[in-house]
């Protein structure tokens, strides 16, 4: 069977600029720099000090992506243990999710399946996600703490649309996954949009 369109938020007038209101969750266990990057894509400014995320936090941007106007309402989990039986209350509504996880520490890649999947894709199986290895620019090249080959094995494995990895001492290529997953969650969803946008 074909399954439903997944409603999105936006204008019901065809004639005016399309616009829409996407609700994306990010998530990682603590530590990851998942803060610092969010603040680059948000803010476009790098904040090398950021506090921990406790519970949920919330960011907006506007952007423009293949001639559609699209508010991002940035849903932001907590890696912390003690709060994350209250996160699945907040999945309502996403159309998509990206997971983070620390390139220099293994023990951030053990939650990924078996504690932010179910959460991220409590309402949808097959909700649209990236997965982004932070800190690139401090892995050990000799002696990777993790396998170059997780992160593509890992979205195979997790039918997830793609893999970045960045530098959370600049933000390079978070950009690029945002732009990924958007354009995972227009195809998702049967909304057309202009071509060559990664």
């Amino acid at each position: 069977m074909p399954r439903s369109t997944p409603q999105i938020s936006g204008s019901g007038n065809t004639n005016a600029r399309k616009k829409f209101v996407l609700k994306i969750i990010t998530a990682s266990d603590s530590g990851c720099g998942k803060d610092v990057l969010l603040h680059r894509f948000v803010s476009n400014r790098f904040i090398a000090d950021t506090s921990m995320t406790v519970g949920v936090q919330f960011h907006l941007k506007n952007i423009t992506f293949g001639g559609i106007e699209i508010t991002l309402q940035l849903w932001d989990f907590g890696g912390q243990d003690r709060f994350r039986f209250l996160l699945p209350t907040y999945t309502s509504g996403a159309k998509g999710f990206i997971l983070f996880f620390d390139l220099t520490r293994m023990q951030t890649t053990f939650s990924l399946e078996n504690s932010w999947l179910p959460i991220v894709r409590k309402e949808d199986p097959n909700l649209p996600g990236i997965l982004v290895g932070t800190k690139q620019n401090l892995v050990d090249h000799d002696f990777p703490a993790i396998e170059p080959e997780f992160g593509p094995d890992f979205i195979t494995r997790a039918r997830m649309q793609g893999y970045v990895e960045s530098p959370s001492n600049s933000g390079e290529q978070i950009d690029r996954a945002f732009r990924i997953l958007l354009k995972a969650i227009l195809d998702y969803n049967r909304i057309p949009y202009g071509q060559n946008l990664i």
